[in-house]
């Protein structure tokens, strides 16, 4: 079960930045944020993917 869930997550995320970030960087002054944008999407990920297994663990 964990492991379908981890390969929906990395569907949903490749999904997410590869639909939402090109339409976020044709408005004015963000191509040069694109990146950005990018890595905070995958750091909040990774903080609550952590958080979500030590929370599993312990209950």
């Amino acid at each position: 079960m964990a492991q379908g869930i981890t390969s929906l997550g990395a569907a949903v995320e490749s999904t997410v930045i590869s639909t939402a970030l090109p339409r976020i960087a044709e408005t004015p002054d963000a191509k040069e944020l694109y990146a950005w944008f990018a890595n905070a999407y995958a750091v909040t990920r990774s903080v609550t993917v952590s958080n979500v297994l030590l929370l599993s663990l312990q209950y």
